[in-house]
């Protein structure tokens, strides 16, 4: 008779209801944004004062999306540990099941034992015919030492406060004696560390391989080994600069974008980028179908600016700066005159291009920290 005393069937039945609360308010939000749009027709005060309710709604629901979002998946998330450790206790694996079961109460939310162990099947590492031709007690043995490392991986995880998030893929690929690393550009498999050495293969940009854990130094710089399988099927065995690779984030399954039925690991109802919302810009669009030729003179009427070219046609950089700082484009143009006011009068007086260090420069205004990606 198994220990656990939790109605999974009535924890899946609440998240389907948070589901669905949570699909409502998704509903509500793009509501009360068509509500804002239709009202916020005027210009000057009015639009704003429009604009400020519709900032104050959103937040309050959006607060209970999230909250009915994470709702649903802490309960689903409990469901599954729970049934897990109930598998675990079905198949003999009385001990494990207590740990799955402590780790379940203390958060954990993935597939926290593979099919391999509870069917007895072989390990990651052990090759399947060398696997069924292994006695009882051989068996017996390498699963129980399995099971230590997996308490002690389940430790690892509590003390990291990583339970959430972690993936039994990644305790795999620790009994196979493998780490996984992507490449963030197309990269050449040397035949042994260094650059010098006769290339073997190549991984592409966003290829994931597996990384043996050697290290090498050459001239101050990490060569990791790699091991992965070509387009032929052949296993390649090599070389590769280590700053050319990050260490894979593993894909837990109910976030794998591969599985029906599976979530997304970011949130795709809310923009990545911010979207202006100057009125000069709806004007510019009517008067010229061009987004970027806009009368600066509209913009800038509180700066005594001579020779401002109206329109300027070169405002890509404006309109970065604004996507990423979550401010509209006027305001990115008088923040940058106030912060950089000999750089930015240039830059309007003379239909100039922007460059990236005047985006830096822009941020820098607002106080927002970046990081030059020079890869």
């Amino acid at each position: 008779m198994s220990f656990i005393r939790v109605a999974v069937e009535d924890l899946r039945t609440a998240a389907a209801q948070y589901a669905e609360a949570a699909a409502r308010l998704d509903q509500l939000i793009r509501a009360l944004g068509e509500a804002t749009s239709l009202a916020a027709g005027a210009e000057g005060d009015f639009q704003e004062q429009v604009r400020n309710l519709e900032v104050t709604a959103v937040s309050l629901a959006q607060h209970l999306l999230n909250d009915a979002a994470y709702a649903r998946d802490y309960l689903v998330g409990r469901a599954d540990a729970f049934e897990q450790a109930d598998h675990a206790l079905d198949a003999g694996l009385d001990q494990l099941a207590r740990e799955i079961k402590a780790a379940a109460d203390l958060g954990a939310s993935f597939t926290l034992v593979p099919p391999w162990l509870f069917s007895r099947g072989s390990p990651p590492g052990h090759e399947p015919a060398y696997w069924d031709r292994l006695g009882l007690e051989d068996k017996l043995a390498i699963q129980e030492d399995i099971q230590r490392r997996l308490r002690r991986w389940l430790e690892q995880l509590t003390a990291e406060g990583r339970l959430g998030t972690a993936s039994i893929e990644e305790f795999e690929d620790m009994l196979r004696g493998v780490r996984k690393v992507w490449a963030w550009t197309d990269l050449n498999v040397r035949a042994s560390a260094g650059a010098e050495s006769p290339q073997i293969g190549s991984l592409s940009t966003y290829q994931v391989t597996e990384w043996t854990g050697l290290v090498v130094m050459v001239a101050g710089s990490p060569w990791y080994e790699v091991i992965y399988h070509d387009k032929g099927g052949g296993t390649v065995k090599g070389w590769v600069s280590a700053k050319y690779v990050e260490e894979y984030a593993y894909v837990r399954p109910d976030l794998d974008p591969n599985v029906e039925g599976s979530k997304h690991p970011f949130d795709l109802s809310v923009p990545a980028a911010y979207v202006p919302n100057d009125s000069e810009i709806t004007a510019a669009i009517v008067d010229t179908e061009q987004i970027q030729n806009l009368d600066l003179r509209r913009f800038l009427t509180a700066y005594e600016i001579t020779r401002v070219s109206a329109p300027h046609h070169n405002l890509c950089w404006a309109f970065a700066a604004s996507a990423v700082s979550g401010h509209d484009v006027k305001d990115i143009l008088s923040t940058w005159l106030d912060h950089n006011p000999t750089r930015a009068t240039y830059v309007l007086q003379n239909d100039s291009q922007g460059f990236r260090t005047d985006i830096e420069d822009i941020l820098d205004a607002y106080n927002i920290t970046h990081q030059r990606q020079d890869g």
